[in-house]
């Protein structure tokens, strides 16, 4: 069950006037126009429109669905398609892709539930949300992470990050391959990650680099974070440096600063 948290649960088909921070909640959701499931329950949590896994999958063109309740946890297949969802787990992994979801899994009397956007960048669908829901059900599932995800670039990412904030959030490790792969597509930087990471042209950057650390195998949420990071996810927006909150270093003396997570400050 939910708990702690802003939401408006209604039919589809009901009219929605209630607002979450300013932006209209609503509960129809159609496909091609039809109305997935009449009996559709939907909600907004936290600005992230949640579905029915079930239902809306199906009206996709799933032909295969299990849900374990003991474990609460479900797959489902689809032409092209193989999705895994766990209430344990902050993402939602389809072909092999790691597709970040902030609030999670959600569960609203016994029915599994995902936000809309990422189960529509699953099955690779376009949507648009007026007055409901709207998908349009031509497209093609998301491409294979074997496509997707450099196994050199996994490598050496997933090292820093386990180096440099192995002991953080998902969030905060998340937030450190953004500065990578920020500063990979800055022109003041190196264009690629392993030359990010060993980066002394204006002095030591990564200190893992240069300490030995950066060599540890990395724990699996560290990988986890890289593969997100890799796949999109941001937590920090344009940020191209990070310090330990207690250090008075350049950046937090000439650059911007954005957020702190953890331990860590961020500038942009």
């Amino acid at each position: 069950m939910l708990t702690c948290v802003l939401i408006f649960s209604l039919f589809a088909g009901y009219a929605v006037a209630s607002e979450n921070d300013g932006d209209p909640l609503y509960t129809p959701v159609y496909v091609d126009d039809i109305d997935a499931d009449p009996n559709m329950l939907s909600f907004v949590l936290k600005d992230e429109l949640y579905v029915p896994l079930e239902s809306v999958s199906a009206a996709l063109g799933s032909w295969f669905y299990t849900w374990n309740s003991a474990l609460q946890s479900a797959s489902l297949m689809a032409e092209g398609l193989f999705i895994t969802v766990s209430a344990d787990e902050d993402y939602l992994i389809a072909n092999g892709r790691y597709l970040y979801m902030k609030n999670g899994l959600q569960v609203e009397n016994g029915v599994p539930m995902v936000p809309l956007n990422q189960l529509c960048q699953a099955f690779g669908v376009e949507y648009v949300i007026d007055d409901a829901a709207r998908i349009n059900s031509e497209g093609t599932p998301i491409e294979a992470s074997d496509h997707v995800y450099d196994e050199e670039d996994v490598y050496w990412l997933s090292r820093i990050i386990y180096a440099e904030a192995g002991a953080e959030s998902l969030e905060g490790m998340i937030a450190v391959g953004n500065v990578v792969l920020n500063r990979v597509e800055a022109e003041q930087f190196p264009d690629n990650i392993y030359d990010v990471i060993f980066d002394n042209a204006n002095g030591i950057q990564f200190s893992p680099a240069y300490n030995g650390s950066v060599y540890r195998t990395p724990s699996e949420e560290a990988i986890l974070a890289a593969k997100l990071a890799l796949d999109g996810v941001d937590i920090v927006g344009d940020c191209l440096y990070f310090n330990m909150a207690s250090l008075n270093t350049w950046a937090s003396r000439n650059r911007e600063y954005v957020t702190r997570l953890g331990c860590h400050n961020f500038y942009a």
